[in-house]
């Protein structure tokens, strides 16, 4: 009983987070924005300033990092999934490592994009590359969690 309640808080506090996100600004979102411009500048050789209004800007390459670049939703959904598909009572863990993996996918997706930018600056090959990239990291995340469950069930 203990376990359900917990899953059920846990995704009570995501859906509030998602409502969160839908209101906030910029600035409220730099928990996730900082660490993600951080990784992205290792990435991408690239520096950013930050605007408090805008987010993070590359004035050299006209590159804007902002909320709409936040990833909350890809954080919700990986967030979610552990929740829903791991039995055992260490799907927590697996909830909290959703949060760098959001940071490593948003970095990963915004450097692409850079690189990108120079072929096709089309707003439809920006989205489509973003939904390859963040759907290849939480199909790649799903696998690990369904990968941690089939060990465990496998008798010692």
């Amino acid at each position: 009983m203990l376990g359900l309640v917990s899953r059920l808080l846990a995704i009570v506090s995501l859906v509030f987070l998602k409502f969160f996100t839908r209101d906030a600004r910029t600035a409220d979102l730099d928990f996730i924005l900082s660490p993600t411009v951080f990784l992205t500048e290792l990435m991408s050789s690239r520096r950013f300033a930050q605007d408090t209004t805008l987010g993070y800007i590359d004035w050299t390459g006209n590159i804007l990092i902002d909320k709409s670049c936040s990833g909350m939703n890809f954080l919700v959904l990986s967030a979610i999934l552990p929740i829903l598909f791991r039995k055992s009572e260490d799907w927590w863990i697996f909830c909290a490592i959703a949060y760098p993996i959001t940071i490593i996918a948003n970095s990963i997706r915004i450097t692409g994009a850079i690189f990108l930018q120079s072929f096709a600056n089309d707003p439809v090959f920006h989205t489509m590359h973003g939904s390859f990239v963040y759907l290849s990291i939480l199909i790649g995340f799903y696998l690990c969690i369904i990968g941690f469950k089939r060990k465990e069930s496998i008798p010692q």
